[in-house]
């Protein structure tokens, strides 16, 4: 327990740091409302770091989730502590305070539970641009009714956009499918590899790319007349 405790100083700052941030803003404003959504999520801690599996113990991606909300209790919990003292204090503090916290939290390290390969902190402020996120949607939905392409999987990344479109057993893994006739992925995606490793195995030698998008389609099939679907010359 010592040693994943540990681990989360090392590894889990975006969880540590915000709530020693707190812990100061809360002794240096003799405040205990402050700390109090740290407070809360003390079960949530120890029960993972008595947790019997080792990947629950390191506190990975959303199994950190509550220490989101805990960040976020010190602006509303200034707000009502101000209403309910009948206060006309500026919002300045608790406003800054906030900002602190979630600063805190992008601090991170280079060992951070990150498979998705999300440039942090800079992927939050380079969305794709509306136009491209608009072409995703649209080539999704065409791709989903498709017959053109036998059967067909998908990653996690395409099932999380259009999730109402698939079922369980389109969805790409290392289990039992079948051949498939096309794998439907996205290029820089967190499955892209064994997207490509999959379809390799299947023998489908075609690839497609829905046009100012990452959406691919590797496919056993000759596919025409979908719109904006253009034939890579080389798989990527």
């Amino acid at each position: 327990m010592a040693g994943r405790l540990l681990g989360w100083v090392v590894y889990r700052s975006y969880v540590v740091l915000p709530a020693v941030c707190a812990l100061v803003w809360a002794i240096a404003r003799r405040n205990p409302y402050i700390i109090l959504g740290y407070v809360a999520c003390v079960p949530w801690g120890l029960l993972h770091l008595a947790a019997a599996r080792e990947m629950l113990g390191t506190l990975p991606s959303y199994y950190a989730f509550p220490y989101m909300f805990a960040s976020l209790w010190p602006l509303i919990g200034l707000l009502v502590q101000q209403r309910h003292n009948g206060e006309e204090r500026s919002v300045f503090e608790p406003v800054c305070g906030f900002a602190l916290l979630t600063a805190a939290s992008f601090a991170t390290s280079q060992y951070q539970h990150n498979p998705t390969h999300i440039d942090l902190p800079a992927g939050f402020v380079s969305p794709p641009s509306i136009s491209r996120q608009a072409a995703t949607d649209r080539g999704l939905e065409r791709l989903a009714g498709a017959q053109e392409l036998g059967t067909t999987l998908v990653d996690q990344s395409v099932l999380a956009l259009v999730p109402e479109l698939y079922r369980a057993g389109n969805v790409l893994s290392w289990g039992s499918h079948g051949v498939p006739d096309s794998i439907i992925y996205f290029a820089t995606g967190f499955e892209s590899d064994l997207a490509r490793e999959m379809a390799a195995q299947a023998g489908l030698e075609r690839v497609y790319e829905i046009l100012d998008t990452q959406i691919r389609v590797a496919t056993n099939r000759r596919i025409e007349g979908l719109e904006g679907l253009i034939e890579r010359t080389l798989r990527k």
